[in-house]
C-alpha cells in the first residue's frame, strides 16, 4: 500500500516531507475501524485498546495498518500510544520495527524501555536487552519493579553473575529492594548463576514470601547438586504452609532422583494425586524420570502411559531412563511409538538418548536406522549426535562408518576425537589410535584424562606396552592430568597382558592411594592368561576381603584352579561361593535379526520362544562338526 511505503520511507529518511494523498485501500480500512472518518481525530484510548487486542491476538498485519493510522492522525510522538506500539511489534517479534519505533520516539519513559527489554529477552536477545538497561540508566530513566525482573532474567540465563551483582547493587539503592517479585527474581538469578549463599541469605531477609520465593530456592537447591538442602525447603515450605504449586514439584523431583530417595518422592506422588496436578505435564515427566532413575521402572512406565498429553521431555526422559537400566529393547519401542504417534519428532537429545542402546544390543540395522533419519530430518551434523553415532558403530563393529562419520564432521570436540580413538582401542587397532592421538595434538584440541584411557586401553589390546608407559609420561607431565583408577587398572592390565606380573604387581604397591578392586581384578585377569597361580591366590584374597560379594572374583580363581589342574583347589571356591550364599549370574547373548526386536538368550534359559529352535541348530552344528 502506498501509505505502507511511505511510512518505511519516514523511518530510514530523517528529513521531513509531506505525505502524500492517503491510498483508497487505507481509506477503507479505516472506514472499517472508524466509520467517522474525516471527523476529528478519535481518542487515543480506542488506538490503545485496538493495539493491546492486536498484541493478544499476535496479528500483525492489523497492528500494522494501526500503527499507519496513528502516524496518519499525527500520535506518532504520543508516548503511551508507541509504547503499546512497541509491545505489539515486540511480541508478534517484529524487533526491527520495535527498535525503530522506539528510536523515533523523543520522549521516552520507563514503560517504553520496559517494552523493548522484555521483547528482547522474550526472543533470547539477553545481551542486547542488558545493553538497552545500561542505555537506559545512562538516559536518566529509572528502572522500576518490572524493569528489574526482566534484566535478573537475562542474566540467569546468560549465566552472567557479575553484571546480576551489579544489577543487585542498583536494587538495593532503590524503593523496591522490599519488592517480593524484584526480590523473586533476584533468588531465582543468583540461584541459577551458581551463588547459592547470596540467593539464600536474600531469600532469608524476604519479609514477604510466595510460593514462587520458595521454588526459585528449591530449584537453585536441586540444580546446585545439593539435593538434601532442597527437600529440606519443601519440608520448611509445608510448615509455613504453603502449597507446593506443580512447579514446585517438578523442581524437588530431580533432588529425589539424585538422593535416590524414591521414598520421598513417593511422598511427592501422593501430594501431586491429592491436589490433583500428577496430569500436569511437568510434574508427570518429572516423576516418570526420577522412579526411572531410581530404577524402579514399573512405576516409570506407569506414570508415563497415564500421561494425556506428553512432550518431547517425557519421551527422551522416558527412553533414557530404559536406556540406562538395561531396558535397550523397550528404548528402540519407545523411539518408534514416538516417530508414529508424537506430531513433534524426535530431537537431537532422543537420539544421543537411544543410540547407546543400539550399542549395547549390538544391533547395527537399528543403528543405520537411526542414523539415517538423523539424516533426514537435517540434525546429523550436530556434534553430539555424531560423538554418539561413532561410539554406536564402533561397539557394533563398524570401524569403517565410525571413521566415515569422524572424517565427514565439519567440527570436532575433545569428546569426538576420544571416541574414535576408544574405537580403535576396543579392536585392538592400537597404532592406529595412538596414530589420530598425534593428529589430535595437530589440530589443538587437548585431551582429557578419558582420552588417555582410551589410548591406555588400545595400546594394552595391540600390546604396545612401551609406548602405552610413554603416553603415561605424557599425560602426567606435558598434561598436568594425574593418573586415576582408570589409569591405573589400564597400566597393570598393559604389563599383565604383556606377561609382566610381578612389575604389575610392584606397581599396584607404589600407587599412593588405595588402589580399589578393578586394578586388582585386572591383575587377576592377566594371572589366568599367564596361568600364575601363586600370584593368583595372592590378588585373589585381596579382592575377596574388598568385594566379598562379586561371584566373578570367585569364578576366576576358580577356573584358574581348573586350567592348572587344581580340581581339590577348584571344588573348594565353588564351595565357598555357596556357604556364603552367593551366585554367578548366567552369560546372556543377544541376536539380532531382520526383525526390530533383538532376542537375549541366558545359559540353561528356555523362555525365550526361540530357544528351542536355537538349541536344535546348535545340536545340529555340533554333529556336523
Amino acid at each position: 500500500m502506498r501509505f505502507m511505503f511511505y511510512l518505511r520511507f519516514f523511518h530510514h529518511q530523517r528529513t521531513p516531507v509531506d505525505p502524500p494523498s492517503p491510498s483508497p485501500s487505507i481509506i477503507s480500512m479505516h472506514h472499517l475501524f472508524f466509520p467517522d472518518y474525516g471527523k476529528p481525530t478519535h481518542a487515543p484510548a480506542t488506538y490503545a485498546s485496538l493495539l493491546q487486542a492486536c498484541t493478544k491476538t499476535k496479528s500483525l498485519c492489523t497492528g500494522r495498518v494501526l500503527h499507519a493510522l496513528l502516524f496518519f492522525n499525527g500520535h506518532q510522538q504520543n508516548t503511551p500510544l508507541q509504547t503499546n506500539l512497541i509491545n505489539m511489534y515486540a511480541t508478534c517479534g517484529n524487533l526491527l520495527d520495535a527498535q525503530l519505533v522506539f528510536d523515533r520516539l523523543q520522549s521516552k519513559n520507563v514503560r517504553s524501555w520496559n517494552a523493548l527489554i522484555r521483547g528482547f529477552i522474550k526472543h533470547g536477545l539477553y545481551r542486547e536487552a542488558l545493553i538497552l538497561h545500561s542505555q537506559m540508566l545512562g538516559s536518566g530513566i529509572e528502572p522500576d519493579n518490572f524493569t528489574f525482573p526482566f534484566v535478573l532474567k537475562a542474566c540467569a540465563d546468560l549465566g552472567d553473575l557479575q553484571m546480576g551483582k551489579s544489577i543487585h547493587h542498583q536494587i538495593e539503592r532503590s524503593n523496591y529492594k522490599g519488592d517480593v517479585y524484584v526480590c523473586n527474581a533476584l533468588v531465582a538469578m543468583l540461584a541459577k548463576c551458581g551463588d547459592l549463599i547470596e540467593a539464600q541469605r536474600v531469600f532469608n531477609q524476604m519479609t514477604q514470601k510466595n510460593v514462587v520465593s520458595w521454588t526459585a530456592m528449591i530449584a537453585g537447591y536441586a540444580q546446585g547438586g545439593r539435593a538434601m538442602e532442597a527437600l529440606d525447603l519443601l519440608r520448611e515450605m509445608g510448615k509455613a504452609g504453603l502449597s507446593p504449586k506443580p512447579v514446585t514439584l517438578a523442581c524437588a523431583l530431580p533432588a529425589c532422583a539424585n538422593l535416590e530417595a524414591i521414598w520421598f518422592g513417593k511422598e511427592i506422588h501422593g501430594h501431586a494425586i491429592k491436589t490433583k496436578c500428577d496430569d500436569d505435564l511437568y510434574v508427570a515427566s518429572a516423576l516418570s524420570d526420577m522412579y526411572a532413575k531410581t530404577h524402579d521402572m514399573t512405576y516409570a512406565t506407569k506414570v508415563f502411559d497415564k500421561m494425556p498429553k506428553k512432550s518431547v521431555v517425557s519421551w527422551n526422559g522416558m527412553i533414557a531412563g530404559c536406556n540406562q537400566n538395561g531396558f535397550s529393547n523397550k528404548a528402540l519401542d519407545l523411539f518408534r511409538k514416538m516417530v508414529v504417534t508424537f506430531p513433534r519428532k524426535p530431537n537431537w537429545v532422543t537420539l544421543v538418548n537411544l543410540l547407546p542402546s543400539c550399542a549395547k544390543l549390538s544391533a547395527l540395522l537399528h543403528g543405520k536406522e537411526i542414523h539415517g533419519f538423523s539424516v533426514k530430518n537435517h540434525i546429523h551434523w550436530d556434534t553430539i549426535v555424531c560423538n554418539a553415532l561413532i561410539d554406536m558403530y564402533s561397539k557394533c563393529g563398524s570401524l569403517e562408518l565410525a571413521r566415515r562419520v569422524f572424517d565427514r564432521m565439519p567440527e570436532r570436540d575433545v569428546i569426538t576425537w576420544t571416541a574414535m580413538i576408544a574405537g580403535y582401542g576396543m579392536h585392538g587397532n592400537g597404532e592406529k589410535a595412538v596414530h589420530l592421538f598425534s593428529l589430535m595434538h595437530q589440530s589443538g584440541v587437548r585431551p582429557d584424562y578419558v582420552t588417555f584411557v582410551g589410548l591406555l586401553s588400545s595400546c594394552s589390546h595391540a600390546g604396545l606396552v612401551d609406548q602405552g608407559l610413554k603416553l603415561i609420561e605424557i599425560m602426567e607431565h606435558d598434561y598436568g592430568i594425574h593418573s586415576r583408577l582408570e589409569h591405573q587398572s589400564c597400566i597393570v592390565d598393559l604389563l599383565g597382558r604383556a606377561g609382566r606380573l610381578e612389575e604389575a604387581f610392584d606397581y599396584i604397591k607404589r600407587i599412593p592411594v588405595e588402589p580399589g578392586p578393578v586394578v586388582w581384578g585386572a591383575l587377576l585377569a592377566a594371572c589366568k592368561v599367564h596361568k600364575n597361580v601363586e600370584l593368583a591366590e595372592r590378588v585373589a584374597k585381596i579382592l575377596f576381603e574388598l568385594e566379598p560379594k562379586n561371584t566373578g572374583n570367585y569364578s576366576l580363581l576358580s577356573s584358574i584352579y581348573a586350567e592348572s589342574g587344581k580340581w581339590k583347589e577348584a571344588a573348594e571356591v565353588r564351595l565357598t561361593m555357596k556357604c556364603r550364599g552367593l551366585k554367578k549370574r548366567p552369560g546372556s547373548s543377544w541376536v539380532g535379526l531382520k526383525g526390530p526386536v533383538a532376542h537375549e538368550f541366558r545359559f540353561g534359559d528356555l523362555s525365550n520362544p526361540m530357544a528351542k529352535d536355537a538349541y536344535e541348530f546348535l545340536d545340529e552344528l555340533m554333529v556336523k562338526a
